[in-house]
This record gives C-alpha cells, sequence and structure tokens, in this order.
C-alpha cells in the first residue's frame, strides 16, 4: 500500500489539529495559572532571543494566532506553504527559546527541552517542500 497523498492528508490533519490546540489553549486559559495577557506577554519576550526586545505582546498574540490559524491551513490544505513556512519560523523561535532555558528547566536535558519543537519544525519544513498533495483545499 502506497499513497503519498493520503500520508500527507494524515499528516496535514494530526499536526493541524495539535498545532490548533496549542494556540487556542494559550488564548483560553493561559499557561502555568497565569492570565491569556501574561502568558502571551511572556511567549513574545522569546523575541529577546533574536535581538527584538519590544512588543512582547503583540508577538505573544501573532505566535498563538500563527498556531491556530496556521494549524487549521495546514490542517486544510489552504495557503498551504506561507502556513509551513511561518510555522517552521515559529518552532524555530521555539526551539531557541527552550534552549536558553535549560539552565532552569531543573536538570531537564536538550532531548527533553527542545526536541519536540525542533521535530515540529523539521515537519513543516517538509511539508514546505512537499506541498499539500491533491487532497486538500488549494488546487495546484
Amino acid at each position: 500500500l502506497q499513497d503519498h497523498d493520503l500520508g500527507l492528508l494524515i499528516i496535514r490533519v494530526f499536526v493541524g489539529a495539535a498545532m490548533m490546540a496549542y494556540g487556542v489553549s494559550k488564548f483560553l486559559h493561559g499557561a502555568d495559572g497565569k492570565s491569556t495577557v501574561e502568558t502571551l506577554t511572556s511567549i513574545g519576550k522569546s523575541m529577546d532571543y533574536v535581538g527584538i526586545h519590544f512588543g512582547y505582546l503583540f508577538f505573544g498574540f501573532v505566535s498563538a494566532l500563527t498556531e491556530v490559524m496556521g494549524g487549521f491551513m495546514i490542517l486544510a490544505g489552504f495557503l498551504f506553504r506561507p502556513a509551513a513556512a511561518l510555522l517552521a519560523f515559529n518552532m524555530l523561535i521555539a526551539t531557541i527559546f527552550v534552549t536558553h532555558q535549560l539552565d532552569a528547566s531543573q536538570g531537564k536535558t536538550f532531548v527533553q527541552m527542545a526536541m519536540h519543537p525542533l521535530s515540529l519544525m523539521g515537519i513543516f519544513l517538509g511539508l514546505l517542500f512537499a506541498g499539500p498533495g491533491k487532497w486538500s483545499i488549494q488546487k495546484h
């Protein structure tokens, strides 16, 4: 059994839904007992590691919105490549952020902290080049 388009569809549905869930949770109830604004501001502070030291709430909002809307676009196969590129960048920033958190991570290793966002970045880069497949809203 070999069907590349079915394989792409399965990846798109599961990864897209997961990204949507990550983003929605940041908007609905924050993280670690923080308010949504505190959570988004904290996420936005990740931009410190790439030399941007302002607009933390804005960048946190854009990051969470990218996860929700980008996840939906990946799932649906609509504006697929721009969504994959934005999500890959989002995961790059997440990887940089968690790598810088290793000292404060109470003994967690690089693998425990960074492999999840790094793996997602690899998936989105692969999808960027593979395209959405024939079962998508976007027609080639």
